[in-house]
């Protein structure tokens, strides 16, 4: 799951070296995800609407879904 959307980010970003992702599991059938990508990226990541990480949160899902899995991804604020 975390290489999911490690993957999924990297392909959205300019600079994938600033992604961090912490996966920690709630239950055993539960994963909560939280990403941290760079403050330039955030806007492109989030997209018009929030199209764009509706469709992560969609993807995500899915593969979680074959695993017999609920999964939230949100998405973090960098530290700066």
């Amino acid at each position: 799951m975390k290489d999911t959307a490690q993957y999924l980010l990297s392909q959205i970003v300019t600079v994938p070296e600033n992604i961090s992702i912490e996966l920690t599991e709630i239950d055993e059938n539960t994963v909560k995800i939280i990403a941290t990508v760079d403050q330039l990226d955030m806007g492109k990541v989030i997209g018009k609407g929030g199209r764009v990480i509706q469709a992560v949160r969609t993807l995500l899902s899915a593969a979680a879904t074959k695993e017999n899995k609920r999964v939230f991804f949100t998405l973090s604020e960098p530290q700066i």
